[in-house]
């Protein structure tokens, strides 16, 4: 899978389309096929453990980013967890709220690309 691929060659892959509710952390029903594909790359790499990073954009504050990033590492965590059978002990969530910008936040675009969630190899 590009999961795998992204895994091994950077130690991570970066989720644009796992998708909220503004400002909220409830996924969009759209959102479910990817965790779905996450679960299916999870499984086949039981012995490995991951991190579930949750990032914002800069609109907010710093610290409600923080506390929104983590919830929605969290909703991640908890559809993976629940809804697809994976062990708890193989994933872990946490948020970095927008500290970790993947581009620049004065932009559409870039607010854009900074909202996502990454699977990071422990």
């Amino acid at each position: 899978t590009s999961i795998d691929e992204k895994i091994k060659n950077e130690g991570k892959e970066v989720f644009h389309n796992i998708l909220f509710d503004f400002g909220s952390d409830n996924l969009t029903k759209e959102s479910y096929l990817v965790i779905e594909t996450l679960s299916e790359y999870l499984k086949v790499n039981p012995s490995q453990e991951y991190y579930i990073v949750g990032h914002t954009d800069n609109v907010g504050s710093l610290s409600s980013n923080q506390i929104l990033s983590e919830k929605r590492a969290k909703a991640v965590f908890k559809a993976l967890t629940t809804k697809y059978g994976i062990k708890t002990s193989q994933i872990s969530a946490h948020g970095v709220g927008q500290l970790s910008p993947l581009a620049i936040n004065t932009t559409d675009a870039g607010r854009s690309l900074n909202r996502r969630v990454e699977i990071v190899l422990k």
